[in-house]
């Protein structure tokens, strides 16, 4: 009996074991895409501006509501922005106002905000588990967002893209939460921002197309925040790792 009992026991054992290692040699699952509010909306694509809305206004907002000392910086900048720059002048247009805007002139990083504004340049958004990748092909600008529930860092240093954080929200929108960003930059092609810039932006996709909803806070810039937007549809291009500043800077080319 006490020898039957084992053999018993025996196949119960192997046959549990067989039965775990089918299981492990399985790939694992992918983890689903949900999140403490809902599902994850998939932003994953190559995107470009819809033509129909164009550059001027870019984020559709009527009046900025600017300090006097930002007005005047944005009235300058307007009057001296090369809009479409084919050879001659860099990024920002003309000659700069002030030495905190020198950078725009020798291409420099654009900045979180104004880096949506080349509607003739695409970007792609790469999701992952922990972070959300935005790369822009002007000039080879990537932003990375945290999604993984950190908090920005205590005395985050600045930076051209600044710190950027994020959560899901409804199912279908993307936060991103973003401060710490270079004052050198600009909100968008003409105003000017302060080391108290805080940016956030609401993307959401409906079908082939996302809508950016984006808020700029800058209390030293701005007498209130201010919101805008803008559409972005999905393409089949691929994004050019060729496309630099200094291709059009003066008419130069690389290598």
């Amino acid at each position: 009996m006490k020898r039957a009992m084992e053999i018993i026991f025996a196949g119960v054992v192997l046959t549990f074991s067989v039965a775990v290692s089918a299981q492990t040699d399985k790939k694992p699952a992918a983890p689903a895409a949900t999140s403490a509010k809902g599902s994850i909306p998939d932003l994953n694509g190559v995107w470009l501006s819809v033509k129909e809305e164009g550059l001027a206004n870019f984020f559709h907002i009527k009046t900025w509501p600017t300090q006097p000392w930002a007005g005047q910086e944005a009235l300058y900048n307007e009057g001296h922005e090369e809009i479409n720059p084919s050879g001659g002048e860099g990024i920002g247009g003309g000659d700069s106002h002030g030495e905190d805007q020198v950078a725009w002139k020798h291409c420099a990083p654009l900045g979180p905000s104004a880096s949506w504004q080349h509607a003739a340049s695409v970007f792609e958004i790469i999701q992952t588990p922990e972070e959300v990748i935005i790369f822009h092909e002007w000039d080879h600008g990537i932003r990375q967002v945290w999604v993984d529930g950190r908090p920005h860092p205590k005395n985050v240093k600045t930076t051209w893209m600044g710190h950027s954080i994020g959560h899901y929200e409804n199912g279908d929108t993307l936060v991103i939460d973003t401060v710490a960003i270079n004052p050198i930059t600009r909100m968008d092609r003409v105003h000017v921002n302060t080391d108290a810039f805080h940016l956030i932006e609401r993307i959401k996709r409906e079908g082939d197309v996302i809508t950016l909803t984006i808020t700029f806070d800058d209390p030293r810039a701005l007498t209130m925040p201010v919101t805008g937007f803008h559409h972005f549809h999905l393409t089949n291009f691929e994004v050019d790792p060729e496309i630099t500043c200094e291709d059009w800077l003066g008419g130069a080319t690389t290598p």
